[in-house]
């Protein structure tokens, strides 16, 4: 079976003289991308870094996004309150009318009304001091 197709005898390579070259372009090709990567990084990197004036103006910006965020909340907790203090107004309004039967008097006229209950003796120590 000498020669065959199945022969364990290794065959001789021809060289290819183009082909150490192509190889070696190859890597010239390869290392100048990879160093133009580079470049291109060293250049974006430079482009992030901000002057001292820009870095001061964005600062500034944070700043004013801040203090934006700061004002929504204090306005949010100051409607919460306003809204709060509203529902216990009605509330107490309609439980006055209900236990005074004072529906349908004009406010001028039950606020003379209260005022004559709370003149009354002993009504002074249920309500709060101011």
């Amino acid at each position: 079976m000498a020669g065959g197709k199945n022969s364990t005898v290794p065959q001789k390579r021809k060289a290819i003289p183009n082909r150490q070259t192509v190889e070696i372009t190859d890597e010239k090709k390869t290392t100048n991308a990879t160093d133009t990567e580079k470049e291109k990084k060293v250049t974006e990197q430079q482009k992030k870094r901000l002057t001292p004036n820009e870095q001061l103006e964005k600062l500034q910006e944070k700043i004013n996004q801040l203090r934006q965020q700061k004002q929504l909340i204090t306005n949010r907790e100051k409607e919460k309150q306003r809204k709060q203090r509203t529902h216990r107004l009605i509330q107490n309004g309609a439980l006055a009318e209900k236990y005074f039967n004072v529906e349908g008097i004009e406010p001028d006229e039950f606020e003379k009304i209260l005022k004559k209950l709370v003149e009354l003796s002993g009504i002074e120590s249920i309500t709060k001091p101011k």
